[in-house]
């Protein structure tokens, strides 16, 4: 007497694989070919979905990296001043930060003759603006920004150096644009390379503190712009002219 064995479809994958429905079984049936149903246990299950889990997690994790810092500057030795270096800032001010992947500050943000001047280089520069921290007071630690975490989504690879830019102002202004447009404000940008952690690394590694922050932050009065002391010649021009022809006539 023959034994018949059942076989298994081709195309079906093997029994330890993650795909629903029964799981085909050979059987041995004398006469005839058949096939038992069989589910997966437990335990299959449950690593099936860990796996499903795992997978989706490393596709989500690959599609971007990460990166973060504590905005604290107290340990360097950096200072938010107004208008002169080591004459620390306290009071009421504003900061943005700015985020660009990079090893190297790029030209024309430290060396602008304006804080809006080097406002308007950072975009043109590839900066992404990553946090806008209003109405702060450090009027009991001047000089000292100490504004927590930030996490930076966009940092790539995770947990690299990057140029942060500190875009500060003296005024309860929402943002530097309207800090500028209120026309009392004084601001200044400052950007250096900073290092980050990876916090979606198992264990968690502590944020860095601002430790590439070694020069003044410094809150100035802009500069008047060629077309303004233009103005201000033409005006002292025609007064001096009037003055001569009151004189003569």
């Amino acid at each position: 007497m023959k034994i018949a064995k059942a076989s298994i479809p081709r195309g079906r994958p093997p029994r330890w694989a993650c795909f629903p429905g029964p799981i085909p079984k050979r059987a041995t049936v004398s006469g005839a070919r058949s096939k038992l149903a069989a589910t997966r246990s437990k335990e299959q299950t449950l690593l099936c979905l860990a796996i499903g889990a795992l997978a989706a997690f490393g596709a989500a994790a690959g599609a971007f990296a990460q990166g973060s810092v504590n905005l604290d500057n107290s340990q360097s030795t950096g200072r938010l001043v107004l208008i002169d270096p080591g004459n620390d800032y306290g009071g009421i001010y504003g900061i943005e930060v700015w985020e660009l992947n990079a090893s190297a500050v790029p030209r024309g943000i430290n060396g602008a003759g304006t804080a809006g001047a080097a406002y308007a280089e950072l975009a043109a520069s590839g900066f992404k603006l990553v946090a806008t921290y209003a109405d702060q007071n450090n009027n009991s630690t001047p000089g000292v920004v100490q504004l927590g975490q930030l996490k930076m989504p966009q940092v790539t690879p995770a947990g690299a150096n990057v140029v942060l830019a500190l875009v500060a102002w003296d005024s309860a202004a929402s943002t530097f644009d309207s800090a500028e447009a209120e026309g009392t404000a004084i601001g200044g940008i400052l950007a250096f390379v900073n290092p980050t952690a990876n916090y979606t690394a198992i264990p968690t590694p502590a944020s860095p503190g601002l430790s590439g922050w070694t020069s003044d932050l410094i809150l100035a009065v802009p500069e008047p712009s060629c077309l303004a002391l233009a103005a201000v010649g033409g005006a002292v021009l025609l007064v001096f002219r009037r003055r001569v022809q009151f004189q003569t006539g």
